[in-house]
């Protein structure tokens, strides 16, 4: 398309309306003109950025091991045959509880295979074949003590908590047979 003399001299003067601008505030076409103080904006914001999620990886880990302790802590063989006095490991108490899971509620039981092994698993779980907590304010003074909810919480964001508590701690289980290779 061609412009006439008179489109290209409006477009010229924008032109160069755009780069006396770009002067006037350090800018040429939306790129900072100093290139040294582009690239240790963008690398600041970047460190910045890297901090932030670093530490928010390390509340994170935070959490993630509270909540494996928890889980291990929650296994006990007490009264069951075989394993009087003996002191079992991280692994082994998982397989246990996950050997129980299986032997209790999982085999020979088609509605429980029918709705899937994690579900399954949630379920046993609140049948409280684990000692883990159930009443809803211990739940509640859980997850504020790991620190996955705030001390000053609002009532609907501890019903949330409340709510997704025994799917949430079916997957703490799961997090943690597969970190020690429970099978």
């Amino acid at each position: 398309m061609r412009k006439s003399s008179k489109g290209w001299k409006n477009y010229n003067s924008l032109q160069s309306k755009r780069h006396s601008n770009a002067r006037k505030f350090g800018k040429a076409g939306g790129v900072y003109a100093n290139s040294k103080s582009a690239s240790s904006l963008k690398s600041k914001m970047k460190n910045n950025e890297m901090k932030k999620n670093v530490k928010e990886l390390s509340e994170r880990q935070k959490i993630n091991k509270f909540y494996e302790d928890y889980v291990i802590d929650s296994i006990s063989t007490e009264g069951f045959d075989g394993y009087e006095g003996m002191t079992l490991t991280k692994k082994e108490k998982l397989q246990f509880a996950k050997d129980r899971f299986r032997s209790e509620y999982w085999n020979n039981n088609p509605q429980a295979q029918a709705m899937g092994e994690r579900k399954a698993f949630e379920s046993w779980l609140q049948g409280l074949a684990l000692d883990i907590d159930f009443y809803n304010s211990d739940i509640i003074k859980l997850a504020k003590k790991s620190g996955s909810l705030r001390e000053d919480a609002s009532e609907k964001e501890e019903d949330r908590v409340i709510d997704n508590y025994w799917n949430y701690m079916t997957n703490q289980y799961y997090k943690a047979f597969k970190k020690y290779g429970v099978e």
